[in-house]
């Protein structure tokens, strides 16, 4: 029998598995089924995006069942601690591979979970959006290796993010290669940094984003937080008190008292 490379992306992405030898997860296992199936020992697979992480590891299982050695996949989510995430599944990045205290590199992770963000009308292309998170979480990666630790804690502040698109994300493996500039480090317990993002895919450049972020000793910038969110809440029952229109007095006929 003839032996096939794939690539396999998520349901969402049926447009991009329209080319040569690209697959939807569901259209791969309806193959498996198939008796006819071209031999997949010494294939070569591609793991794309759009896959859930149960998904991605029953696929696994089943290209170890065939005995398909050769597969290229991204890394195992990054930890929740790391991205500011509550759940693993929210996580667009792999662990890092770290390059240095300031230049990490990670893997791309785009899963087949659907909200406001990554509901997108095409399903040829990754939408910026999800990019952008993307960017977010591994510049929190990095910046909490690089400083935060057990005895110095400290909350990041985003003051801008720049973004430069210059070309497709489509849904196969993609690498953000990211770098700390440190811009003002006179003080220990708040400090700037900008962090410069290269999103890459196949050897070449999709988008350069870049945010400028301050770092504050936590317990500092919680209280300012705290302080912030109740001046809000002043303001905004003080402003609401006086559109109010005055309270209307209710008379009983015949004068009678209440």
């Amino acid at each position: 029998m003839k032996q096939c490379n794939y690539i396999i992306v998520g349901d969402d992405y049926h447009m991009f598995s329209n080319g040569v030898s690209v697959v939807t997860a569901t259209e791969f296992y309806e193959m498996l089924s198939q008796p006819n199936l071209h031999r997949l020992e010494g294939s070569t697979i591609l793991l794309g995006q759009g896959i859930s992480t149960n998904v991605r590891r029953n696929l696994l299982k089943h290209l170890d069942a065939h005995n398909v050695t050769d597969i290229v996949t991204s890394r195992v989510p990054a930890a929740c601690d790391l991205t500011h995430k509550i759940t693993e599944d929210n996580a667009l990045i792999s662990n890092p591979r770290v390059q240095s205290k300031l230049h990490h590199e990670y893997d791309l992770i785009i899963n087949d979970k659907i909200d406001r963000l990554s509901d997108h009308v095409t399903g040829l292309h990754i939408g910026a959006m999800p990019l952008m998170e993307a960017v977010r979480q591994a510049t929190i990666c990095i910046l909490e290796l690089a400083y935060i630790t057990d005895k110095l804690k400290f909350g990041l502040v985003l003051n801008s993010y720049r973004s430069d698109f210059v070309g497709y994300l489509f849904p196969v493996g993609a690498t953000l290669n990211v770098t700390i500039n440190e811009v003002d480090m006179s003080s220990k317990t708040k400090f700037n940094v900008v962090v410069n993002t290269d999103v890459m895919q196949c050897g070449s450049k999709v988008a350069a984003i870049g945010l400028d972020v301050t770092l504050i000793i936590k317990s500092k910038l919680d209280d300012i937080e705290a302080k912030r969110a109740k001046r809000l809440l002043n303001k905004l029952l003080v402003e609401n008190l006086q559109k109010a229109p005055p309270k209307q007095t209710a008379t009983l006929p015949g004068n009678a008292e209440a």
